[in-house]
């Protein structure tokens, strides 16, 4: 008895050591292909740097040569973002089925553009088919902006309504619904769909209690109810250049320029 407790205890350490090797040999492979795409990324953005630099670009921007600008950047080659994409894919098939894939399926969401629609959408319909009850899968991945272009508006909420109906995780749900919304907000949108998105945005607040993706939540619906032309502002308290406090409430009556800035 001893000797099959031992045995059986041997087989399920051998097991968890495999299991946490593929973990590690997926982050491992992961991390190298991402920083393999980021230094590509970073020398092109160097070389382009130079050419915008160079006399030759600066004459023919001052001359408004648009044929000549554009001959100058399209010297320096992009990364091959197809090569990358198609990596990042036969990374995600041999790992397909396990939590380790995810982060290529995700990563080709991320960075494909409109070349890469069919490969978009196969990633997205793995990470439909293994991945809704994952953790990881915080879909700032899943906005509706550019996601909708390249799998369809129709798909991209379907996918929205799956992973709410079937993920486990509240912070999960928030980022597909606050995609959602915020792909109802666009420039065109109409009052309705506007209405809508505010009753979205407000289950996303209550899903994400406690996270920045909460106060980001409110936002619009504030803005909507306390910041439209003639309404009365809210008030503000601050110190002033010599610490000493006031409030915007002390000005009222008067002609009142607010300037609000960031030093990024």
């Amino acid at each position: 008895m001893k000797a099959l407790y031992s045995s059986a205890s041997a087989l399920f350490l051998a097991a968890a050591l495999v299991a946490q090797s593929g973990t590690e040999s997926a982050k491992s492979e992961y991390d190298a292909l991402v920083k393999e795409h980021a230094t590509a990324v970073a020398e092109w953005r160097a070389a382009m740097d130079v050419v915008r630099k160079s006399e030759e670009y600066k004459a023919a921007r001052a001359a408004r040569d648009n044929e000549a600008t554009r001959e100058l950047t399209n010297s320096v080659a992009r990364p091959d973002i197809d090569a990358f994409v198609a990596r990042f894919a036969e990374a995600g098939k041999r790992y397909s089925g396990e939590e380790e894939a995810l982060q290529f399926h995700l990563w080709i969401v991320m960075n494909g553009g409109a070349k890469q629609k069919d490969e978009i959408l196969v990633a997205v319909n793995a990470v439909v088919a293994d991945h809704l009850d994952s953790k990881a899968l915080q879909p700032p991945q899943f906005r509706s902006n550019m996601l909708s272009r390249s799998i369809g508006q129709e798909r991209y909420l379907e996918i929205v309504d799956l992973i709410v109906a079937k993920s486990p995780h509240d912070m999960v749900k928030a980022h597909a619904l606050h995609g959602k919304a915020q792909g109802m907000m666009g420039r065109n949108a109409s009052e309705e769909d506007k209405a809508k998105a505010l009753v979205i945005l407000d289950q996303v607040a209550e899903l994400a209690k406690g996270d920045p993706l909460e106060v980001r939540a409110r936002g619009p619906r504030f803005e909507a109810e306390r910041l439209q032309i003639g309404m009365l502002a809210p008030d503000i308290v601050a110190d002033d250049l010599d610490g000493v406090e006031f409030k915007l409430s002390d000005y009222r009556g008067k002609v009142v320029v607010i300037d609000f800035w960031g030093d990024w």
